[in-house]
Parts: structure tokens; C-alpha cells; sequence
């Protein structure tokens, strides 16, 4: 979880800053909760308000097979923008939502740096700012669910993670959380890349220039958890890039998961962009 130590300790704790959105008179939505107790506490605080707290489950007249649908926590948030949307229709009489408005809605969704799969020829990149345990999970389930479909259609492709995470986080314990997920998923990985959060040996960013031993530490961490996977360090998000696509170049290909940090998923999405200026880059988010 984010932000414990202004909103923790406690799911329940957690649960009743999120409340504090309800507003008397106005009708509140949630989706289903994994905690009884956050669902306690959420309920209490809308009954505290007076209003009608609805817990929405997913819809399953969502569209199948759509990229932007892929990940299950996806047709969650889907499930409660559809509902909340409704709501609002309804309330301002403005009609409501068909079948092809929601089809549209999710077709010409777009998240940068969240779940986003971009295809540059045989390089495969996949983007996911995660920098938590449970989302840095949903990134490993998502990247493994893709990669494992794609296998059955193409040759085996170089599997590489290009990893950073500089805070006051316990970065170790994300790592080892996006390894056990890729595990549990059935991916084997072929290199893992630690890289700072510069973007440029030719950038100057005082606060992302000393960083390096954060990569040191990761080097560390990796060989204690997966000492049979190479790994490299390198000193910006660019030269990270290079190698995961040099990697691919002496294959066929490959598979590159970018997660760990929003800092890190931004600067690999302003190289990725700048460096293909002639290469049409599919992406799906």
C-alpha cells in the first residue's frame, strides 16, 4: 500500500481516509473489497453520511479480448467507470450509455506508463509504473499472461526486466515481489537490467546522478534470489534500453518488462519515442 504513514497503518485505517470523498446527498460507489474490514468501515462512513453505498462487481457484459480489458484489474476500475458514468447520466437526465458507447470508451482509452505494450519490430516493451508490492504483482501477472500468448504464436524471444526503484521504499522486497509473480505466471527471465532514473549519460539531473549504488545493492539482492539469471548495471535509463535490445538483436527478438518506478517508466517511454522517429510504434494500453 501507498502512503502508510499518512494514511495507515490499517486496511481499516486506509478505508476510512478513501470515505472521506462521501458527500451528503450524493449516492457512493465502491468495488468489491478483498477485506471485510474495509468494507465495514466504508459502509459505516456512508451510513455516517446518510447515502446509498453500492459495491459494483465486474460487469460481465465487458468486451472480450480488447488490450486495454487484458489485465483483471482493468475491468475492475472498467466495471466501476461504467457505473459511476451511468450514474452521473441518470442523475443529469442526459439518457445513458449503450452497448457501442462503452465499446468506443475502451477502444480510445489510453494510459501511458500503466500496462502499456509497445511494438517496435521484434522488440516487445512492456511499461508499468508499479512501485508497490501488490501493483509491481498485477505488472508480473499482466506481462506473463501476454508473453504467454504470444509464445504460442511466435519463436521464443530474449525475457528481460529492466528494474529501478529509488525511495523510501524497500525496493528489495518489490524486486522479489515481481520475481515470485513472473514465477507463479510461468516466466522465465533471461536478463535482468538495474538501471538510476537518468535518462542520458549527456543529462545533468542532480537528483538522479548518484544513485548508482541502489543498483549495486539490486545486484546483491538478485544474485541471492535468482543466482542462475545474469543481470547488468547501467548507469541510465538509455544505455538500459540499449542493452535489453542488443540482448534481442543476437535472437529473435524480445520481451521487456520496464516496472519499478514512474520515474523509470517515463524516462524509457521519452527514449523509446525519440529514438524511433521512423518506426511506427503499435502500442495498446
Amino acid at each position: 500500500m501507498d502512503h502508510i504513514e499518512l494514511l495507515g497503518p490499517s486496511i481499516s485505517d486506509f478505508a476510512w481516509h478513501k470515505a472521506g470523498i462521501f458527500k451528503s446527498g450524493s449516492p457512493a460507489f465502491s468495488v468489491l473489497q478483498d477485506s471485510s474490514d474495509a468494507t465495514v468501515v466504508l459502509q459505516q462512513r456512508a451510513n455516517e453520511k446518510a447515502i446509498a453505498l453500492k459495491f459494483v462487481p465486474i460487469d460481465t457484459a465487458l468486451p472480450i479480448g480488447l488490450p486495454a480489458l487484458q489485465p483483471q484489474v482493468q475491468r475492475i476500475n472498467c466495471s466501476l467507470a461504467i457505473t459511476l458514468v451511468g450514474s452521473f447520466l441518470e442523475n443529469r437526465k442526459y439518457g445513458s450509455l449503450t452497448s457501442l458507447d462503452i465499446r468506443r470508451g475502451i477502444a480510445q482509452f489510453s494510459w501511458p506508463g500503466r500496462f502499456q505494450h509497445i511494438v517496435d519490430g521484434n522488440h516487445h516493451w512492456f511499461l508499468d509504473g508499479a512501485h508497490n508490492v501488490l501493483s509491481m504483482q498485477k505488472a508480473a501477472q499482466w506481462f506473463s499472461q501476454i508473453t504467454l500468448q504470444m509464445q504460442a504464436d511466435t519463436v521464443p524471444l530474449a525475457r528481460i526486466l529492466i528494474f529501478s526503484h529509488i525511495s523510501r521504499r524497500d525496493g528489495s522486497a518489490l524486486l522479489k515481489a515481481v520475481t515470485a509473480a513472473l514465477r507463479e505466471g510461468g516466466t522465465q527471465l533471461d536478463h535482468v537490467i538495474f538501471s538510476t532514473y537518468k535518462l542520458r549519460q549527456n543529462t545533468t539531473d542532480d537528483h538522479f546522478d548518484s544513485t548508482e549504488t541502489f543498483q549495486s545493492d539490486y545486484g546483491i539482492v538478485w544474485k541471492a534470489i535468482n543466482p542462475e539469471v545474469e543481470f547488468s548495471i547501467k548507469p541510465t535509463i538509455e544505455e538500459a534500453l540499449e542493452l535489453a535490445r542488443e540482448i534481442g538483436n543476437r535472437g529473435r527478438g524480445t520481451q521487456t518488462l520496464v516496472t519499478g518506478s514512474l520515474y523509470l517508466v517515463g524516462g524509457a517511454l521519452t527514449i523509446l519515442e525519440s529514438n524511433t522517429p521512423t518506426v511506427a510504434l503499435k502500442t495498446s494500453a
